[in-house]
């Protein structure tokens, strides 16, 4: 860290540093403390496994290479702006097994979310060719723009590949991974009503909405995640007063 904030007051011409996926329990707690686990993840399943959170910071232009998580993510942008290309599990398949046969047995081309050696190399680059360069939209994808202050859900299983954009400054987000046993909608104990979980692959990506009001935003997340809304915004708006007061 000491070394990225050197980078960062002094940086070095035709360079760039970038902190990936380094996880947040390796910080002091006073650290840990500024970014807490989302309470909206805590307060709508009963049993939620935490399976690790990570910071992600550097100069734009960053970028993680397309890979898909083996957990929930929820995904918070703390500065500067995110574009992340998301695509369902078979599209994303289709577009891993292409990059694939085209470079042959070269790099680990499992998918799951890995280390370094997915930063680097000609994977990373044919990664960033098909899905930045060769996407059109029939491939069944979604763009999801983040800036300070919004978050975004992607479910397990769902391929995703992030880009730090902009001229300047720093660009940061945070992530926590999660898997989960649902309970059932609130106020209905009956198991016909059981929520399934939002780590299942028919999931949809969903984004936060931050120009919203605080209870506006509690109240769709919660319609979401307990429901699989799909209008969200029209349905955030009619939802009862007992559930926003959540």
């Amino acid at each position: 860290m000491k070394v990225f904030t050197k980078f960062l007051k002094e940086p070095v011409p035709n360079s760039n540093l970038y902190i990936a996926q380094m996880p947040l329990d390796d910080f002091p707690d006073a650290l840990q403390r500024q970014v807490p686990r989302p309470d909206l993840i805590l307060s709508c399943y009963g049993k939620v496994k935490h399976e690790g959170s990570s910071l992600w910071m550097g100069r734009p232009p960053t970028m993680t290479p397309l890979h898909r998580d083996p957990s929930a993510n929820m995904f918070v942008q703390l500065a500067g702006k995110k574009l992340v290309r998301l695509f369902p599990p078979d599209v994303g398949e289709k577009i891993f097994q292409t990059v694939k046969s085209r470079i042959g047995t070269g790099g680990d081309m499992s998918g799951r979310l890995r280390g370094k050696e997915m930063m680097l190399g000609r994977e990373k680059e044919e990664l960033e060719k098909e899905v930045w360069g060769r996407y059109n939209s029939e491939f069944g994808g979604v763009q999801a723009s983040l800036d300070r202050g919004s978050g975004l859900f992607i479910p397990q299983g769902w391929w995703h590949s992030v880009k730090g954009v902009g001229n300047s400054g720093v660009n940061a987000s945070v992530n926590w991974w999660f898997r989960f046993t649902p309970k059932n909608t609130p106020g209905d104990n009956s198991s016909k009503n059981a929520v399934a979980g939002p780590d299942t692959a028919q999931t949809q990506p969903e984004l936060y909405f931050k120009g919203w009001e605080e209870v506006q935003n509690r109240a769709w997340r919660q319609d979401y995640l307990s429901k699989r809304a799909n209008s969200l915004k029209i349905r955030a708006r009619n939802i009862p007063l007992q559930v926003r007061n959540l």
